[in-house]
């Protein structure tokens, strides 16, 4: 558990990092990881993440792609593992493909880099795939961002 000057600092990069503020839930659930920031990418336009995976299970955040959608209904935040090295964030239902009605659309990103020079790689996919399907995006689907940096917060 964290201490109360943990959650704090985190609240603050929060914030800071993508301008999302999320009042109390780094401060009263728990944060056990995330991933929040910005970028751009010529393909997608601009990106602004905050998305926050707590001890319990639960999950909050929002998710900004200029060119697709602006929604705080996460359906998953699924951190990088067992070989995956992508942040998956799923949303429900969202509009972005209503002539096919597929029921997901997953944005995936790599927060591999530095924000300066080497830039975090991200990925849209709609369709039928889950995060708990489809882990990381095919490697034709990854575009590189050209400015911004994505950072993890608490474990990931």
């Amino acid at each position: 558990m964290r201490t109360r000057i943990e959650r704090a600092v985190l609240a603050a990069i929060c914030l800071a990092t993508t301008g999302l503020w999320m009042p109390n839930s780094v401060s009263s659930q728990g944060l056990d990881t995330g991933i929040s920031g910005h970028g751009f990418s010529t393909q997608f336009g601009q990106w602004t993440i905050m998305a926050q995976s707590f001890a319990d299970g639960s999950f909050h955040g929002r998710v900004k792609v200029t060119a697709f959608v602006d929604s705080d209904t996460l359906a998953a935040v699924v951190p990088p593992s067992d070989g995956a090295t992508f942040w998956c964030l799923q949303l429900d239902n969202v509009p972005i493909d209503p002539i096919h009605g597929y029921p997901h659309v997953i944005f995936f990103i790599e927060d591999s880099g530095d924000g300066k020079d080497t830039f975090d790689r991200v990925s849209i996919r709609s369709g039928p795939d889950t995060c708990a399907s489809v882990p990381q995006p095919a490697p034709g689907e990854i575009v590189s961002l050209d400015s911004g940096n994505f950072r993890t917060l608490g474990r990931p």
